[in-house]
């Protein structure tokens, strides 16, 4: 990740679950986070580059493609090498998947999990910033 970073971190949720997609967004912008979100990993793609997240929370079960599709493209990406990647899925398969590919996330948590385990999962991965960053 690049030593300076100006305002807020910027984090994408992709999750086809609406409900949960715009829960972790107001959740996120409550702790002052930029969130955008999407319902697809075609739709997140070009996401990645108009948004430029630090973090990526994406859930292994989508339509069209699983999410760790998408985080084997930030992990091959020289653009989006440094993005911290959050893996989370309530699939017992897609669980299972997610264990055998460590190397495409960072942290994978199962759903459901509370909302405090997805901001504490950021708070690990993205150093804190010092006052005269914010």
């Amino acid at each position: 990740m690049p030593s300076t970073v100006d305002g807020p971190y910027r984090v994408l949720v992709v999750d086809d679950e609406v409900l949960l997609r715009n829960a972790f967004k107001s959740y996120l912008q409550k702790h002052n986070y930029l969130v955008a979100t999407s319902d697809s990993v075609e739709k997140a793609m070009p996401l990645l580059d108009e948004f430029m997240p630090h973090a990526l929370i994406v859930d292994g079960h989508l339509p069209g493609a699983v999410g760790l599709t998408l985080a084997a493209h930030v992990r091959t990406s020289a653009t989006h090498k440094h993005v911290k990647i959050i893996a989370m899925s309530g699939d017992p398969v897609q669980e299972r998947l997610a264990h055998m590919l460590k190397s495409q996330y960072d942290i994978f948590l199962s759903k459901p999990f509370p909302m405090k385990s997805l901001l504490e999962a950021i708070e690990r991965l993205l150093p804190k910033k010092e006052p005269a960053d914010a």
